[in-house]
């Protein structure tokens, strides 16, 4: 049993990491907002609209990717801290 808990306490480990990079693209994705925005001002002709609402189309996608990966990851973290819980409490106490 100990080496199951090191091995998901590792996962863990593993998925936090990865959450932490995932929320690193996160603020990317403000900074690129604020530059779309900047964009949408400056649409002039039909050609710049049209180009904005494709650069709008493809960052809502990609933002809604990486929120449903960071949704996933959370969801995988916390069932893996949840089986960790399960084991702690089936250890038997030192005496």
């Amino acid at each position: 049993m100990a080496l199951k808990m090191i091995m998901l306490k590792r996962s863990v480990e593993k998925k936090t990491e990865e959450l932490k990079n995932l929320r690193e693209k996160e603020k990317e994705f403000a900074k690129r907002e604020t530059e779309l925005e900047k964009a949408i001002a400056e649409v002039e002709t039909e050609d710049d609209e049209k180009a904005v609402t494709e650069e709008i189309e493809k960052f809502e996608k990609e933002k809604a990717d990486l929120e449903d990966e960071i949704n996933k990851l959370e969801e995988e973290k916390t069932a893996l801290e949840d089986e960790i819980a399960e084991l702690e409490k089936k250890v038997p106490e030192p005496e």
